[in-house]
């Protein structure tokens, strides 16, 4: 999370303008229908074919590469970008659902929109679901706490997360800790590096046909990085290679 009071994020992607109606209908109570239930008709179809985004829904060229620049002090840099892709998987090949990218305003973080935003899909529970973030932020503990809990009720539901630069709040211990917790649940956290940059230019920003191309430092921060959080997570790490030493002697 970027440093600062806690910020309300916007949605932005193929289901964007859905959303908008949807908390719009909410807050004049159209929203539910008359058993309280959520109505269905404006929740994104599992199902629907993948689509798209027009071209006002990618995110500018200028701003992909403010927000998500890996560098050492990230000074300005207020609010987190989240850019997501979701999938369902089918045995051995997947089918991808959405994708879109989330931002930060003030009143709630982006994590827990994009969470409030899927509980709404209907997601079958007899199929499994991979869902890919790629932040400009790691997330900070409450919302790593929020995730983990999240993904513990939705067992079918796996998630990874690409992260540009790691989040630190004033209490350094507590933001480590969240990561740790996340790591528990099952969530694969890595540091973005030039593919993973390569693949956001492609897939969410309005590039106009131009290649991405490294800035200076940007193999160097992201292999600083991902030394940093190996440390973090580094005695999971151990107790899981332990693990697979004592499945190995059948112990």
């Amino acid at each position: 999370m970027a440093v600062g009071s806690k910020p309300k994020a916007a949605l932005v992607g193929p289901h964007w303008e859905r959303e908008r109606i949807w908390c719009f209908l909410c807050s004049t109570g159209l929203g539910t229908q008359q058993t309280g239930q959520t109505s269905r008709w404006l929740r994104p179809a599992a199902t629907q074919d993948p689509v798209s985004p027009p071209r006002s829904l990618l995110m500018k060229q200028r701003k992909f590469l403010y927000h998500f620049k890996n560098v050492r002090w990230a000074k300005g840099r207020h609010e987190t970008y989240l850019c997501y892709v979701v999938k369902r998987r089918d045995s051995a090949t997947s089918f991808s659902l959405d994708f879109g990218y989330l931002r930060n305003k003030s009143g709630c973080h982006v994590e827990l929109l994009f969470l409030r935003y899927i509980s709404d899909w209907d997601l079958d529970p007899g199929r499994c679901y991979r869902v890919t973030w790629f932040t400009s932020w790691s997330p900070c503990y409450d919302c790593a706490r929020h995730v983990a809990d999240f993904l513990r009720g939705n067992p079918n539901l796996s998630l990874r997360i690409f992260t540009a630069r790691l989040y630190f709040c004033e209490d350094r211990k507590a933001e480590p800790e969240g990561l740790r917790r996340l790591h528990r649940a099952g969530v694969q956290i890595a540091i973005m590096t030039f593919k993973d940059y390569f693949y956001c230019w492609n897939t969410f920003v309005e590039n106009h046909e131009r290649t991405f191309k490294a800035w200076e430092g940007l193999h160097e921060n992201s292999v600083r990085l991902s030394r940093q959080l190996r440390r973090i997570l580094l005695p999971l790490y151990e107790v899981d290679d332990l693990r697979d030493a004592f499945r190995t002697l059948g112990l």
